[in-house]
């Protein structure tokens, strides 16, 4: 342990508590890499940092307080990207082992898939809430990060988000959008709708219209943009569904448009919220007056700012932001007879916050701990992929350590190098290709395409800025007219993750749906392993299990989950699942995983 050098890549809330266990079990020699800088919302789990930390490197300030339990260590700390090209297969190759505690999972899979290169052992770990997970991976015997498929984000249609919101997040992402529309300076793609010429020239919209634009000059911007976005817009969509006839809210009752609280004839609306008696503060769904209000206040305050700064960025730790998405989301609701949210539930929403816990952090770092000491004593065999579940099993066990899987034989990182997929080679564009295939949905960093032996597309820093240019011009381009077509095998090769793949490209035809009263949005390829429709195998279904990825990449929400947890199943592993509250809860198939439990694996800290 003294002589043997130590990654550990991340330093966020498994990172810290694994830096002092790592520390204080006899480790002397550690590296440290980490991209980011302390936020005040770190403080109450990542203990190693305090506020005058606030602003300064995760990595240097959480080896600088991890020196204080023990002096004699030796570690060195980078801030910076973990996918940088400096962080390659020679740098991996100097460690013994690699631990991560990271937070997203494009990090994981670049990690994983360099460590793979390198031939060096992982421990890979998440926690979400009150779960966990301890995963030891090596080559060619243990099955890689990649072996097991990882959940998506789910998206909504723009449509949806748009016209027919159903659900308390469908009004907070509108929100954040308008938020983004009206206080960011960014480039904002025009919202076309081919239904808007048919109600251009209604006169009663046309005196509406007249009424908003007077709105602006007798009461100021905050009730103008009130009226524009809570009545206007919605006594627009209400006309345009009946000169088109078209039925945008079947089986639902039609939105309305909200009251102005400060016209004579108000009155003030029936609300969606519950009581909220004896609350804190941010837990209280507030009234629609207060909604009002709080819109009012938040519009005026961010439009100074926007003055003073030119620009203001969606930050949920934004004061004033916040309280626009949150008033901005519950009005829309109101609308749409949409159960409105608590400041809290809106911030947890908006900022895509995953619920962390500082002790299940410090149960699954001495649980790395554990691993790491069996890999350097040349143990490995008797490593675990140990879980920590939120209730006790049928064993009374929160811990519960089973078998590792060997390498999935379908895996296209370190098993069968090969994939295919289903796409529109007459529409799709090479840049779309790279962008949302290649980069998005299998991981990769900087892709190369041959067909053969010829180029058909790489792009690097030190290219001559010609050949830069040649290369975004063929972006453009779609498959079919650089001759990829259906049957054409592709070869991607990534050099900075030693990774190279076969993909064996099929022509199919994907619809544009744009039906308002599909949620979620349209599928424009597929991806599957050696199987069809495979990738990778899952042990535990015997269904398909198709990758898929969605035509619009809207951004919900930024990734503040504290470390990233990713449920997995398979004929050995537990697998957590939501319950009509959208709440974790432990496995159901106890039975099948107390076989293979090994009884001194139960660890008390």
């Amino acid at each position: 342990m003294k002589n043997s050098k130590i990654l550990m890549v991340g330093a966020g809330g498994i990172g810290c508590e694994l830096l002092k266990d790592l520390v204080m079990s006899g480790f002397e020699n550690i590296e440290i890499i980490d991209l980011d800088t302390i936020d005040l919302s770190n403080l109450n789990r990542q203990f190693l940092f305090r506020h005058k930390h606030i602003g300064k490197s995760k990595s240097e300030v959480a080896a600088e307080s991890a020196l204080e339990f023990n002096p004699l260590t030796n570690i060195k700390a980078y801030q910076g990207n973990v996918k940088d090209e400096k962080f390659g297969v020679e740098f991996y190759k100097q460690f013994a082992i690699v631990l991560m505690a990271l937070d997203n999972v494009e990090a994981r899979r670049h990690v994983n898939r360099l460590c793979l290169a390198a031939d060096v052992p992982v421990v890979e770990s998440g926690t979400q809430g009150y779960l966990g997970q301890v995963q030891v991976i090596q080559k060619s015997k243990f099955e890689c990060y990649d072996c097991t498929p990882k959940a998506t984000k789910k998206t909504y249609a723009v449509c949806t988000i748009n016209n027919t919101p159903s659900k308390p997040i469908h009004c907070i992402v509108w929100a954040k959008w308008k938020f983004k529309d009206y206080f960011t300076v960014t480039e904002q793609e025009k919202d076309d709708d081919e239904n808007e010429s048919q109600i251009k020239d209604d006169e009663y919209l046309q005196e509406e219209e007249q009424k908003l634009n007077k709105e602006l000059s007798d009461n100021g911007y905050e009730k103008w943009l009130f009226r524009s976005l809570f009545n206007f817009e919605i006594i627009k969509r209400i006309r345009l569904q009946e000169i088109t006839k078209k039925d945008l809210w079947a089986g639902r009752d039609p939105p309305k448009p909200l009251p102005l609280p400060w016209s004579e004839s108000y009155s003030s609306p029936s609300s969606s919220s519950s009581s909220s008696s004896g609350q804190i503060k941010d837990q209280k769904v507030w009234s629609y007056e207060e909604n009002v209000n709080m819109f009012l206040q938040s519009v005026e305050n961010l439009k100074k700012e926007k003055e003073l700064k030119g620009s203001i960025d969606w930050d949920k730790d934004h004061e004033e932001a916040l309280n626009f998405v949150t008033a901005a989301s519950n009005l829309r609701a109101q609308t749409f007879n949409i159960p409105l949210q608590s400041r809290f539930d809106v911030k947890a929403a908006a900022g895509n916050i995953i619920p962390a816990i500082a002790t299940s952090n410090a149960i699954i770092s001495g649980i790395i701990v554990l691993e790491a000491i069996k890999i350097l004593n040349e143990q490995i065999d008797s490593c675990k992929y140990t879980y920590l579940l939120q209730n006790p099993s049928g064993s009374k066990r929160v811990i519960m350590g089973v078998d590792l899987e060997k390498p999935n034989p379908d895996c296209y990182v370190c098993s069968s190098h090969y994939l295919n997929v289903k796409i529109d080679v007459e529409q799709t564009t090479l840049k779309y290709f790279i962008d949302n295939v290649l980069k998005q949905s299998i991981g990769m960093i900087a892709p190369s395409l041959f067909i053969g032996s010829t180029l058909i597309y790489e792009y690097y820093d030190e290219m001559e800025d010609d050949e830069k240019e040649d290369m975004e011009k063929r972006s453009l381009k779609t498959l079919k007219e650089l001759n990829i077509i259906s049957g054409t095998l592709l070869m991607v090769e990534d050099e900075m993750q030693v990774l190279e793949l076969e993909l064996s490209v099929t022509h199919q035809e994907f619809k544009n749906n744009n039906d308002e009263n599909q949620e979620e949005q349209s599928l424009n390829f597929i991806i599957s392993g050696n199987t069809d429709d495979i990738i990778p195998t899952n042990m535990e279904d015997d269904e398909p299990n198709d990758v898929t990825n969605n035509n619009n990449n809207e951004d919900e929400g930024e990734d503040d989950t504290d470390s990233g947890i990713i449920i997995v199943r398979s004929s050995k592993r537990p697998s957590s699942v939501l319950n009509n509250n959208n709440n974790l809860q432990p496995p159901s198939k106890k039975q099948k995983l107390n076989n293979n439990v090994n009884e001194d694996d139960i660890i008390i800290l």
